[in-house]
């Protein structure tokens, strides 16, 4: 490491966000190598914070949504659309569910799971109508 005192002056020091450790020098001026005066003022750019991406989200409790509502939620909360499948309910039946409501997910809720983890949904559908009655 070369001698540096009272051989150069503080220049800007510049703070940035960076995946790097905070504290780390990321970018200087003037650059590795380069020639210069004494008293040449120098730049130096440092790493504000280390930036991680958060090793896990919760599983948000998507049952009792409408279908819009907990497509919109998962990608709001850094996760992805799964697998959706339909089951006819009849009215009365599984809690008075009504149609277009989500009744089942997998993952469940609380759990931790991995960022742009797929949430497999199961949707509530009303029975078909009643067949015409037949007239002799």
């Amino acid at each position: 490491m070369p001698r540096f005192f009272g051989k150069l002056t503080r220049g800007r020091v510049i703070e940035i966000d960076s995946h790097r450790p905070s504290g780390t020098v990321v970018d200087q001026s003037p650059k590795p190598g380069e020639m210069v005066r004494p008293g040449t003022s120098v730049d130096l750019v440092f790493s504000r914070s280390e930036r991680t991406e958060p090793s896990g989200v919760p599983v948000p409790e998507l049952r009792g949504m409408t279908e819009d509502q907990a497509r919109s939620y998962i990608g709001q909360v850094r996760l992805r659309l799964g697998r959706v499948s339909y089951r006819t309910v009849e009215y009365g039946r599984v809690a008075r569910v009504r149609p277009n409501i989500v009744i089942e997910q997998d993952p469940l809720p609380n759990r931790t799971v991995p960022v742009g983890t797929a949430i497999n949904l199961v949707i509530s559908r009303p029975p078909p109508p009643p067949p015409p009655p037949v007239i002799r």
